[in-house]
């Protein structure tokens, strides 16, 4: 308990408290519609009650404010009241993000911070003048406890930002008066492309509730409205890094749309004043490519919604052999950094080149297999989690008096030739025979046990369909207790 007492018995009537709370005192009017409840939290057998356990506050900041203002039905705190109890306290449980008065008014919480050239604090420095002074509004939820005599009430309460809440009204209604179901969704696409394009180019703001409210944004904040307006018209839609194409910003953004049929890269992030330049492609593939040195292929990155735990490398491309895989390929995003979800990649005999850091930060990449049509591996394209920070225990597979032995010896790292050793279907340890420590290795493996992420991966795909999964550790069960048809195991 809390507040080392009963737990309440407790009816929960209705709704939710609106509150809202303007960080400024210049404001324009604004639009919204405001519904203002009362729930009631009482002991059945104490007769304690307490007006509402369910808060919801709105805030704006200073920036949103100069354009718009919270309707007047909308309040800027809210009044706990309990009755039925002689004695009554309040805290925040956790981390606070409201303000909770000794009396129960409840407000946002909301830091002051002082600025001295780059250098921010909360705490004002005596003999200095700040160079600027920024306010900071806590959004989230909290939990406020309430104490009465013997009974303990927990509220939740919620901030959220108004002028997203704003936004998103005026992009759910656009989206509602202008996408029609019977438009082909490359229209749908690009009627909400164009309405980004409408505003101009700020690097002011990087969310929709700037371009929006403000009239502008940069990439990000373009993307974002991209994303919401497209999910509002029923489509599926995800950030796409695009820094590495060719012309882009270090930290540039842009969308990949999809009907679950087809792909759209959107851009509507281009420089200048409404309105800008936007397009919409149509992606006949979900890799990034480029031409390359060896008249063929470079990929550079991969824009599904999220990389895939085995990631196959694709020999070609609208009929054109991958022949190199770009730096950083599989790096989220300059500003996001490195890939957890990749944990194995298949590599086919077409590629040539592995450009620098291409799968840096791979966390989960435990092994990979190099074909020898490899002629070059850039710095620290395999086995790094950072640029000073080797993967422990990284193992690669490849030819001798190849590129992926001269990596693997120049880096440190544990280099098994195929050439001179045969692995069995089955192998999961790699110790050349097939028995129980495999299938041990192959269930722990499965479960993700840490000591057992170093699994042959080229063996232990026993059924060769390309995953290694239930479906090989039941063939491999099977095998090793001579049911009729599961004799043998192939040899790789």
């Amino acid at each position: 308990m809390k507040c080392n007492l009963k737990r309440v018995l407790s009816i929960l009537f209705s709704a939710t408290i609106i509150i809202s709370v303007v960080i400024n005192t210049s404001v324009i009017a604004g639009a919204a519609t405001g519904v203002m409840a009362d729930a009631t939290q009482i002991d059945v057998k104490k007769n304690i009650s307490i007006n509402s356990t369910d808060v919801t506050i709105y805030a704006i900041e200073d920036w949103a404010a100069k354009y718009i203002s919270i309707p007047s039905n909308f309040n800027s705190s809210f009044q706990l009241i309990v009755s039925g109890a002689n004695q009554i306290s309040y805290y925040v449980d956790g981390y606070e993000k409201v303000n909770i008065s000794s009396n129960g008014l409840i407000t946002p919480k909301i830091n002051t911070y002082y600025w001295y050239g780059n250098y921010g604090t909360t705490v004002e420095e005596p003999n200095k003048t700040p160079t600027k002074i920024t306010k900071d509004i806590e959004y989230g939820e909290s939990t406020i406890i309430v104490c009465a005599d013997d009974v303990e009430f927990e509220v939740k309460v919620n901030v959220v930002d108004y002028s997203d809440v704003y936004a998103e009204k005026i992009m759910d209604d656009y989206v509602s008066k202008n996408i029609k179901n019977d438009m082909s969704t490359y229209e749908k696409i690009n009627i909400i492309a164009k309405f980004v394009a409408e505003r101009d180019y700020d690097d002011g703001y990087s969310s929709y509730a700037g371009l929006i409210i403000a009239g502008g944004g940069d990439c990000w904040a373009s993307t974002d409205a991209i994303i919401y307006m497209s999910k509002s018209a029923g489509l599926q839609a995800w950030k796409r890094n695009g820094s590495k194409d060719y012309g882009a910003g270090s930290g540039h953004m842009n969308a990949m749309v999809s009907d679950g049929k087809e792909y759209y890269e959107v851009e509507a992030g281009f420089t200048g004043s409404a309105p800008r330049y936007y397009s919409v492609k149509v992606r006949n593939s979900l890799y990034s490519y480029r031409l390359d040195d060896f008249d063929g292929m470079q990929i550079y990155q991969y824009d599904g919604e999220m990389y895939p735990s085995v990631l196959e490398i694709p020999s070609e491309i609208n009929g054109n052999k991958v022949t190199s895989i770009g730096a950083y390929f599989a790096q989220l995003h300059p500003l996001i950094g490195g890939n957890s979800n990749i944990n194995r990649v298949i590599l086919p005999d077409t590629v040539k080149e592995i450009g620098d850091g291409a799968f840096l930060a791979c966390e989960n990449l435990a092994s990979i297999t190099i074909p020898k049509s490899v002629l070059y591996i850039g710095q620290r394209a395999l086995g790094y989690l950072s640029d000073s920070y080797k993967r422990e225990g990284f193992i690669i597979y490849g030819y001798k008096n190849t590129a992926s032995e001269e990596y693997a010896n120049i880096n440190g790292f544990e280099f098994i030739a195929l050439d001179e050793k045969f692995f069995s279907s089955g192998d999961a340890n790699g110790d050349g025979s097939v028995n129980a420590k495999d299938r041990m290795m192959l269930t722990r493996y499965l479960a993700k046990w840490l000591s057992y992420e170093n699994i042959n991966m080229t063996s232990a795909d026993v059924n060769k369909d390309g995953e290694v999964n239930a479906k090989d550790r039941m063939i491999l069960t099977r095998h090793l207790a001579k049911w009729q048809g599961y004799e043998t195991l192939s040899i790789l």
